[in-house]
Formats: C-alpha cells, structure tokens, sequence
C-alpha cells in the first residue's frame, strides 16, 4: 500500500487556513444510540446517584439501577447491549436494560472508571491493588475480562507517586488514552493497550498552570476529546471541551462560556458531543457539535439542586456515516522506497513534523536547503515523503528507511532531537548514502570569548544537534563536519566552536571540512570539528 506525499500535501494545504476524575469513554461507530448518565434526580444527595439512559434528545430517560449505594462511572459496550460502571469500589456490568447486574472485579480495589476494548471482551478501569510486600500501588490503569471475575493485567507503572486515571480504549484497539499528574499537573497520554507495567506519552501541552483531563476517543479514534483548565475540581468555571488530533496536535476550543464543561463523550457517528455542565447553573447533561460552532442542547434539564453527570453515548446500530477506525499504518505497510525519489518514514513517539517543499528534488539538486517558509504538519502514522523534505524531531523521535539499492532493499534509522533535511542520490556510485543535514538554530550569535591569539575562543554553546541509530549507510551532515556509517549510535551537534561528533556504539568516519580529512571514531570517542575564528 502506498501512502505518500500526495495526502500530505493536502494536509500541508489546510495547514495554511486552519475535577473531578469520572472517565469518559471511546465512541463506536455506528448509529448515534441512547445516552447513559449517572443522576440523583429521584434522591438527591451522593448516596442517591444512580444509572439512568435517555434517548439523545433527553426523552424517555429510564433508571436501570436502584441501590442505598452510589452507582457512578457508566459505560457502553462497543455493541450496547451492556454498561459497565461503578459499586462499591468494584466495577460491575448489567444489560443495558438494567438487568443482569453482576460484579467483575473483588476486594483487590478500590476499582472506578471502567471502559470497553473494541470487542467487547475486555474492561480497563482504575485500580488501587495492594502491592506486593506491603503498601499500594496507588491509582494504576488494569485490564480484566469483561465476563470477570477473571485475572487482572497491570497496564501502567507511574512514576513519581502520581495517579494514572479515566481511561479510554480507542476504537482501533491498539491505544488507551488517560490522564496522569506524572508531569506536575493533569496531562493526557496514549499508552499501548497490550502494554504491562509501563507508562505512556505525553500528548498534551503540559502548561503551566493548566490541567488536561478525561478523553474521549472520536469514533474514526482520529481524535480525542478532553477538558483544560486550571483547577481540578468540580464546578471550576475555566474547564472548557477541546478536541485534539490523536497525536495531540491541531487542538481546537468547544466551548468558551466561563461555565463548568467537563466529561466529554464522542456520539457514534462522530457529530455530536455529550458533556457535563453547569451553563444552566445546576449539574446537567448538553450535546453540541464535534466541531466548532453550533448551538448546545440541555438534553436533562432536571430540577434545581439535581445533578445529572458523567455521560457516554451508546451505540444505536449499524448506519451512519461514520468512517471505520483501521490501525495506523506501519512502515510494512507502504512500497519500498525508491532510490533518490523518496523515503519512508513513521513517527516512534512524541510530536514528529514533515515539511515538504514545493519541489523537493528540484531544491536539493540546487543544493538550496531552507526550511524556511515551509508549512509542518503532524506525522500522525506511517508515510513516503520525497527526498528534499525536512523532519522535526526536536520533540519526538522518527523512524526512516531509505533505499540501498535500486532494487528497493530497504536500510533503517531511528533519528531525534532535531531538525534535518533527508537527501539522497540517484547514482549508483553513492550505493544507496542517505545524507540527513542539520537545519535551524542561528550562529548569529556566537563570539570569540576575551583574549588574543591562541588564547581567543568560541563557546560550546550549542545550536542544533541529532541523534541517531542507524543501520546501512546513513551520514549525518552538521556546518564544518559530516559522519558516515554504516551501524552506529551516535550524536552530531553544531555548536559554535565547531561540530561536536560523538560515538556511543559502532565506527563513524568524520569528515572535517575546513581540514580536508577523514578521522575514524570507534565507540566512547568523540572529534570536535573547530570552526574558524
């Protein structure tokens, strides 16, 4: 399958004009069916909060469970035929008519936020487990078996004593979104569904001051839903619905209203939104459109003092215009790459941004290289972009094969921590050397320090740099040095009193191209190409 520069561009195009901790949940695609909410309409007060569902314009709601205990943290199966939710610190699941309620999980709790896989078969929820040799393990993210009771998979590992909290299963399957305070305040993070005891990455902004809570995977899992604001509790008027790419860039406001917004949830068709607030001054449950503009809806409206919260939206049968989640494309997934005309790239993690020029092979063979007044966009899966263009890794990290041969044998690094330009030639003679050259920064600003002669210097300070792990012949090219391998972890940086190469596994050959010579660096050494005074 071939996905390739023909579908960024088109991204490239629109780049130019573009609390509390109750879960939502991941949207399945289909039908927009009923809505569940919990409510302490027919007995105020938390103790009296229980299950009910109403057809998405807020007609003929049902109450499904009857309790002295809170029922809370309701959830749709894929098919919406059941709901799981939360009693007693143990997660339970009924027929979406109310009956049939058993328990899945046991005394290992406390256990809240349950939330589907996309087949129906299993449940990941919040779980405080005693740990072994005494204590906790504090609020991690497990996976059971939906039938339960059954064995339960540790799914994060936090770090910093912090919280993994309201998880959500991506309808591709392959990814759990949830928030954590591992980074100081409230973030959102995707972490591999089969993972076990491992943390994710960080999608979302990590600003000061500002927490970023409850996703909700759209149906197509192409973006997800959360709240942002800058206080965590119930009621904090700067929470306001936002929607993010599932990469976490292209963030776009919902809501702007000084009001309470929080508990977003995706409908099937992937249209509408269900959320928590208070715009009518009581806890009440609205929809509004998925994107921005669009009036909102009251779909509860109970009366004063009432509290109807934490929605999920059911699926309502086949139908819908929805487009069908598939698995991010993979590097196996494209052609092979062709020798001088392209490469394939995907993102490992964090943010990776592709720039394309507007004639990437014309642009290298006149060996002009800047970046500048080129649009980024997102490398959201796997891509083949053509030779000229430029990769940012200063945030994240990118996997790059290239061809060795004519025959499209296919030669792999993984490339970080910078910003570079991929160029390759067609010849034969150049078997296959994919040339990966530093961009950005700026040596304006770069001295001699005080002195005269031999003792006048430049400083250290660096301007761009990148790292690298590469098989086959790759070459990392800075301002006064280049380095060639051929299965090698090394690092290149141009700093201002030259371009520092450093080696950590394998042989580099460094050329320096103010002395006009090879120097040949094994594992441990490093060679500073100096710049001229």
């Amino acid at each position: 399958m071939r996905r390739s520069f023909a579908s960024l561009a088109l991204l490239l195009g629109l780049a130019g004009a573009i609390a509390g901790t109750t879960p939502t949940r991941a949207a399945f695609p289909g039908a927009n069916g009923r809505i569940v909410f919990e409510s302490d309409r027919d007995s105020p007060g938390a103790a009296g909060t229980e299950i009910y569902t109403a057809n998405a314009d807020g007609s003929d709601p049902r109450r499904l469970t009857v309790n002295t205990v809170a029922d809370t943290d309701p959830a749709y199966s894929p098919d919406g035929s059941k709901i799981a939710f939360t009693r007693s610190n143990d997660i339970w699941v009924m027929n979406a008519d109310g009956s049939a309620q058993v328990p899945i999980t046991g005394t290992e709790g406390p256990d809240s936020d349950p939330a589907w896989s996309p087949d129906g078969t299993q449940i990941v929820y919040v779980s405080n487990h005693t740990a072994t040799g005494g204590g906790t393990t504090g609020p991690e993210l497990f996976v059971t078996t939906a039938a339960g009771p059954g064995p339960q998979r540790l799914v994060t590992d936090t770090p910093n004593n912090a919280a993994s909290l309201a998880p959500a299963w991506s309808s591709a399957g392959d990814q759990i979104a949830y928030q954590s305070n591992a980074d100081g305040s409230f973030e959102i993070y995707t972490i591999d569904a089969d993972a076990r005891g491992s943390f994710g990455t960080r999608l979302s902004a990590n600003e000061v001051g500002q927490g970023y809570q409850n996703p909700s995977w759209s149906p197509d899992a192409l973006r997800i839903a959360f709240e942002r604001g800058s206080g965590t509790n119930v009621g904090d008027a700067t929470k306001e619905i936002w929607t993010m790419s599932a990469t976490g860039s292209d963030p776009v406001r919902l809501t702007n209203n000084n009001s309470y917004d929080a508990q977003p949830a995706y409908s099937p068709d992937g249209t509408l939104i269900a959320y928590e607030t208070n715009e009518d001054g009581d806890l009440e449950v609205f929809t509004r459109p998925a994107s921005p503009g669009g009036a909102p809806a009251n779909i509860t409206n109970t009366a004063v003092g009432l509290t109807d919260q934490a929605p999920d939206w059911g699926w309502g049968g086949p139908g819908g215009p929805v487009p069908q989640p598939r698995k991010r494309l993979t590097l196996a997934d494209l052609d092979d790459p062709t020798l001088g005309v392209d490469v394939n790239v995907e993102p490992v993690s964090g943010t990776v941004l592709v720039g394309i020029p507007g004639s990437a092979a014309r642009t290298v063979r006149a060996g002009r290289a800047a970046q500048k007044g080129i649009p980024f966009v997102p490398l959201e899966e796997a891509r083949q972009i053509p030779v000229g263009s430029f990769l940012d890794t200063r945030h994240g990290t990118v996997r790059l094969e290239s061809a060795a041969n004519a025959r499209g044998k296919r030669q792999r690094g993984t490339f970080l921590s910078g910003l570079f330009q991929v160029r390759q030639s067609k010849r034969r003679s150049a078997r296959g050397l994919t040339n990966l050259v530093l961009k950005g920064g700026s040596f304006k600003g770069c001295r001699a320090t005080r002195g005269t002669g031999a003792q006048a210097a430049l400083s250290r300070r660096r301007i761009r740099r990148l790292r690298a792990n590469a098989r086959g012949r790759f070459r990392t090219s800075g301002r006064h040095s280049s380095a060639t391998v051929r299965g090698t972890i090394w690092q290149q940086q141009d700093r201002c009193d030259g371009t520092l190469t450093v080696v950590r596994r394998g042989r580099v050959v460094v050329r320096d191209f103010r002395r006009k010579r090879n120097i040949v660096l094994s594992a441990g050494k490093r060679y500073l190409a100096k710049a001229p005074r």
